[in-house]
């Protein structure tokens, strides 16, 4: 789980690096207001020789992205195993059930498709063993607790609303999965309301030719500058600023100074 940590986080860095960066915004495809479910497979090491995994790990997880100004999001969690063990017809099931709840700090890299996030889970690990014949024999060597735990991840987008998740963490030092994402207020954080005029939340805006991060910059905006919203279709939104027509992504937009 370390080295798939430190890889994360050097992908962070080098992406960091690599693209423009508000530490204090929420990244383009995440904003104020948005709800992300993420549901999958885990791989978790339990250390039970000789078990048999009879159902894969699952995860079920839904956060939602405060409409405040910082990009944090809070949610639940819960994870779902089970291994089996038997011998000589005898044997038990353990089942593993481990609810919790999260929350995550998003890193606002300016690519349209990337939300890499950070944060902490609390739960309890929920351990039920099932003798076979209703008769306890000896320990399963596994019990209930109470942990917390770091996760870092990344939420990679397809499309607006559909994408992929994968983490690192507890319970699962790896898991991966399908990503849903639905609403945000835009942003970050702050209402996108009927006013034309926006505000600049980021230390420099780049405006671009076209809607997308692909496109050439054209001009450049300081933070807290206002622009004339023209056209508000979509994530990224056509704006003139100083004279000049272009696009932004909404998520560095915020409707007061």
């Amino acid at each position: 789980m370390k080295k798939v940590i430190l890889v994360l986080l050097i992908f962070a860095v080098v992406a960091g690096s690599t693209f423009a960066f508000d530490i204090l915004s929420f990244p383009p495809p995440v904003q104020g207001g948005s709800f992300m479910i993420d549901a999958g497979l885990g791989m978790r090491n339990l250390g039970l020789s000789g078990h048999k995994m009879s159902i894969p790990p699952l995860f079920l997880q839904a956060e939602y992205a405060l409409p405040v100004g910082v990009p944090i999001s809070v949610g639940l969690g819960i994870s779902y195993a089970q291994w089996k063990w038997s011998y000589w017809g005898f044997g038990y099931t353990v089942n593993y059930i481990t609810p919790q709840v999260r929350a995550n700090w998003h890193w606002g890299l300016d690519v349209p498709w990337l939300d890499l996030y950070t944060g902490l889970s609390f739960g309890w690990d929920i351990v039920n063993v099932k003798w076979k014949g209703g008769r306890n024999y000896g320990s399963s060597r596994a019990s209930s607790g109470l942990y917390w735990a770091f996760q870092v991840g990344s939420h990679f987008y397809f499309t607006e609303n559909i994408g992929a998740v994968v983490e690192t963490g507890y319970p699962f030092w790896i898991k991966a999965g399908i990503a849903l994402k639905f609403g945000g207020s835009g942003g970050g954080g702050g209402s996108s309301g009927g006013s034309n005029t926006m505000y600049v939340d980021a230390d420099t805006l780049n405006i671009r030719s076209g809607p997308s991060a692909d496109h050439g910059v054209v001009a450049v905006a300081p933070r807290n500058a206002s622009v004339q919203v023209l056209d508000r279709s979509g994530q990224w939104w056509r704006i003139r600023y100083d004279g000049v027509e272009g696009y932004v992504n909404s998520s560095f937009l915020r409707s007061r100074r």
